[in-house]
């Protein structure tokens, strides 16, 4: 019996094999139709010549829509590439990049400049600044300092541009404070009779045992007398010009005179002007004979002598002598505020004198404070200056113990002539002023002035 036939095998044509490059441009494709169809809501995609669960191939719809998801997945990468671009930019917005100046902190001063303010008065001595952008340092000298040149990148005009990191700085000298003011030492030779008063708290004599005060060097110094009871003041005398009058260009000592008051003396007229002796005469009565006339006799008639034993003959009594003239009151002694106020008049004086020679340190010689340097500001375009104190002092308080104080108002006319040319300006102005001293034996000095244009 013959043997059954087996089944047929059906034998279909081979796939062929897909290259490398057709691998890769399927799995492309079938990434960007996933996506595509996953923004479509589509169907999973299936693989070229797959059937479905059913049997059947996949159907030329599907096989249509892959240039479409490759579409919207290029766009979708370009939305993302602009997104990134504009974080970029917003981050170097809020965080810019650029290059660091940097400062070395100086001593006696400070550097300022953009986001710099480094020194003895600030430690913000770095900052970021945009790569090529200019800068320009400032400075800010101490006091008793003065800025010599800048160091580093920014030498020698304080400007550089930041085409790299920079580091910068400065150097600040210190200069030499001013001198002390010279002194020299005035002394009085304690009168008798009478007293001396002088600047610095001087009242020597009778009223007071204060004797010597240190002036400053060229400060004017005038002398004052006063004269006690029965006494009259007749010189000054030692260092001291006759009229009190100098300047304090070395220690000097000085004294006064005063010599007694001339006072009529309670006797009977001199030798030459006595009476002539009366004749004697029959007559039973004398008959009373005139005083002989002198050059220096007292004017009024001296009293006729009489004769006590009413005989003729009997010699005249002396005349009585002429009553004295009571000398005037001696003026009361000075009082403290009175002297204060001298003194004070005296550095108004002084004050304004010392404005007219334009002279910082002659100035500043009356003043307890420096202020040198604010005088040579203000006179530094001054040709000259006229000053005249135009009305007397006026004391809004005064206090006349030995640290005494005191404000004082006062009219003053300067006449100011300008370098720059032109005609003087006259100015009329009312000052206040505010002294003080720290003891008798010191000077009164200015603690402040406040000028203003009186109104017109």
């Amino acid at each position: 019996m013959p043997a059954p036939a087996a089944d047929q095998t059906v034998i279909g044509p081979a796939k062929p094999r897909a290259s490398s490059g057709q691998k890769a441009g399927f799995s492309l494709g079938a990434a960007l139709q996933s996506l595509g169809q996953r923004v479509q809501g589509g169907q999973r995609p299936q693989r070229p010549g797959a059937t479905s669960r059913s049997g059947s191939a996949a159907s030329p719809a599907a096989s249509r829509s892959g240039p479409s998801g490759a579409l919207l997945a290029l766009g979708t990468v370009a939305v993302g590439a602009l997104l990134v671009i504009a974080l970029m930019f917003i981050g170097r917005w809020m965080w810019p990049a650029g290059t660091v100046l940097t400062i070395t902190r100086p001593t006696g001063g400070t550097i300022v400049g953009p986001g710099i303010e480094c020194g003895t008065a600030a430690t913000k001595c770095s900052t970021t600044i945009a790569t090529g952008d200019p800068i320009e340092l400032a400075t800010r000298p101490d006091k008793d300092h003065v800025f010599s040149g800048y160091t580093g990148d920014c030498a020698p005009a304080g400007r550089t541009a930041m085409t790299e990191a920079r580091t910068c700085g400065a150097n600040f000298d210190q200069v030499a404070g001013p001198a002390a003011t010279a002194t020299f030492r005035l002394t009085i030779t304690k009168p008798e009779g009478g007293t001396i008063v002088a600047a610095g708290g001087i009242l020597c004599g009778v009223n007071g045992s204060t004797c010597s005060a240190d002036l400053p060097s060229g400060a004017p110094v005038t002398l004052k007398a006063d004269a006690a009871d029965g006494f009259a003041w007749e010189q000054f005398t030692g260092d001291c010009p006759s009229t009190g009058e100098m300047a304090m260009t070395s220690a000097k000592t000085c004294g006064a005179t005063f010599i007694r008051s001339a006072a009529p003396i309670n006797v009977g007229p001199p030798p030459s002007a006595t009476l002539a002796r009366p004749r004697p005469t029959p007559a039973p009565r004398p008959t009373p004979v005139a005083p002989v006339p002198t050059a220096t006799a007292p004017t009024t008639p001296a009293p006729v002598p009489t004769n006590p034993a009413g005989s003729p003959g009997a010699t005249p009594t002396t005349p009585t002598a002429t009553p004295t003239v009571p000398d005037k009151p001696p003026p009361p002694p000075i009082s403290a505020e009175e002297h204060a106020k001298q003194e004070i008049g005296q550095l108004v004086k002084n004050y304004c004198a010392a404005l007219g020679t334009l002279k910082p340190a002659t100035i500043r010689s009356l003043f307890h404070l420096d202020n040198e340097r604010e005088l040579k500001d203000k006179f530094k375009e001054y040709k000259s200056l006229k000053c005249t104190p135009s009305s007397p002092p006026e004391y809004d308080r005064l206090d006349a113990s030995p640290a005494g104080a005191a404000q004082v108002k006062f009219g003053m006319k300067q006449a100011v002539e300008m370098k720059s040319g032109g005609a003087p300006k006259a100015l009329d102005l009312l000052v206040t002023m505010v002294v003080s001293r720290k003891g008798f034996q010191s000077a009164w000095l200015i603690d402040r002035v406040t000028v203003e244009e009186k109104p017109k």
